[in-house]
């Protein structure tokens, strides 16, 4: 969908081409080695995957009771699942271009996470096919990559379409230089953080976190993630509120310290609604518009956003 794709897409799509090439040989020998090739290729991508998608240099799944994840979260490169899945959307006209160059924005951030992290797990496939429940869901943790104290913790709230290792990633890259570790609990890909299950995930993720020792929890949340944030920030123990590109439209703001940060041009959730909530939490709030951002500003805005977050969380 938009080139070039990475390694283990290229094999994979290889495998698939020579299996569909024997489905249509009549002569045995040829149609088992056409088989044999597509059959072999998919196997080393999957063998690949399964061996080096378990964490990166700062990334790893922590999906309990194990803490290993699922097999699932590392069989999928996400970059390509991403890219391939924005450009249908867009085609679609599900997905409103606000801002030009979102695809580009993607192709970067994975690029950066590459370089840093190598392969990583990506909890996408277990959340679209899967799914995740109370019981049984992913959790992605970035460790601290700066000296801090260990006793402050981000809970980072994914958007709609489900949980995204490089939106987990791109937060947490404010809070490991201040030794703060992200942790990013998924759910069902429509984001309701504040339905029963969002709440349940929501508060088990920050009890475990209290119970580990952690004396400050600050909830960040990403478009309908940060409208969930925003709705159960008054119900849940923590200290702190970071909500980006999103808010409730109707404001019940807890008083607590809160950064907004909101894309002038987002289409899919208007500035009006983030300037509304802060204006509701009054002086506990910190807003801040960027004039030429849309709704994927911590993407597009990263190099703004990160030094920001950064400080707040300071």
């Amino acid at each position: 969908m938009l080139g070039p794709p990475t390694a283990e897409t290229e094999l994979f799509a290889l495998g698939i081409f020579a299996a569909t090439i024997a489905a249509f040989l009549r002569e045995p020998m040829h149609r088992r080695r056409w088989l044999a090739l597509g059959l072999g290729l998919a196997t080393l991508v999957v063998v690949g995957r399964l061996i080096a998608g378990g964490e990166g240099e700062t990334v790893r799944n922590a999906t309990p009771p194990t803490g290993a994840g699922r097999v699932t979260d590392r069989l999928l490169p996400e970059r390509d699942v991403a890219l391939g899945g924005s450009r249908l959307l867009m085609v679609a006209g599900l997905m409103p271009d606000d801002v030009p160059g979102l695809l580009e924005h993607l192709s970067d951030g994975y690029d950066r996470m590459r370089d840093a992290e190598g392969s990583v797990p990506s909890p996408v496939l277990s959340t679209l096919v899967f799914g995740q429940t109370p019981e049984d869901h992913g959790v992605l943790r970035v460790s601290p990559t700066g000296e801090g104290d260990g006793k402050t913790a981000l809970v980072f709230l994914h958007g709609f379409m489900g949980s995204t290792t490089l939106a987990c990633w791109q937060v947490a890259q404010a809070a490991s230089p201040v030794g703060i570790e992200t942790v990013c609990p998924a759910m069902h890909w429509r984001a309701r953080w504040d339905s029963p299950a969002g709440r349940a995930i929501a508060r088990q993720t920050i009890t475990e976190l209290r119970e580990a020792g952690a004396e400050r929890v600050v909830l960040a949340g990403l478009s309908a993630g940060a409208i969930g944030a925003s709705r159960i920030a008054r119900d849940r123990d923590v200290d702190a509120l970071i909500l980006i590109s999103g808010a409730s439209r109707n404001p019940r703001p807890a008083r607590i310290p809160t950064l907004v940060l909101q894309g002038a041009r987002d289409q899919m959730t208007p500035p009006r609604f983030a300037r509304a909530y802060a204006t509701a939490a009054g002086p506990y709030a910190t807003y801040i518009e960027y004039p030429t951002a849309g709704h994927w500003l911590i993407l597009s805005h990263h190099q703004e956003l990160t030094p920001t977050i950064q400080s707040f969380m300071e």
